[in-house]
């Protein structure tokens, strides 16, 4: 985190996910019913990992249309949906319920404060780091909390040039490599580059 920045920007925003209106569930409401095109591609992308796992935790899952999604399609394995909204929580628990889906449960709770498990062999996030405050900090309770076999995230929202950096680290024969990879990301490329995605 930059602590250069004003508080303000420094502090977590929840004021989006309390006290939602009409309009904010039937967002989330219809996100159960018509997955987003993001949502599939993810499943295509982390499928073979989903199918080696018995336990999934989805970080920041809302309402958790994307992790029912999912759930769906690997019936037998369990997925936990984990926010910080009581209310997103509370609507997703009735709904799974509803819809009678065995292999979904809901957990709220502090992404900055987990306890400590080793229940979950696999830990996703769609659409949800780039809105938390430190990602790094986010990322280390995971590592560290949940110490998860394979991680699966998505969350990218802008549309100008982008710096990143990438770090890869593994054991092999009990010796760690690490491997960096800094690259440049623009808008332009990725129109450019019909294989990009």
């Amino acid at each position: 985190m930059n602590n250069d920045e004003p508080q303000e920007i420094r502090r977590q925003r929840i004021d989006e996910w309390e006290n939602l209106d009409e309009n904010g569930y039937r967002y989330h409401k219809s996100q159960w019913d018509t997955p987003k095109q993001s949502t599939i591609a993810f499943e295509n992308f982390v499928s073979k990992n989903i199918s080696k796992s018995t336990q999934i935790i989805d970080m920041g899952a809302g309402a958790g249309a994307s992790t029912a999604y999912l759930a769906s399609k690997h019936r037998s394995v369990h997925f936990t949906c984990f926010d910080y909204s009581n209310e997103l929580t509370a609507l997703g628990r009735k709904i799974a319920q509803d819809k009678r889906i065995t292999n979904l449960t809901f957990n709220q709770g502090d992404w900055f404060n987990l306890n400590q498990t080793n229940q979950f062999d696999g830990c996703i996030s769609l659409q949800t780091l780039s809105w938390l405050p430190d990602y790094e900090a986010a990322l280390l309770e995971i590592f560290k909390k949940i110490n998860p076999t394979w991680i699966g995230l998505t969350s990218l929202f802008y549309e100008g040039t982008l710096l990143a950096a990438s770090k890869l680290r593994s054991m092999k024969n009990k010796k760690a490599f690490t491997t960096s990879i800094l690259y440049q990301l623009s808008a332009d490329f990725a129109k450019e580059k019909d294989t990009f995605w």
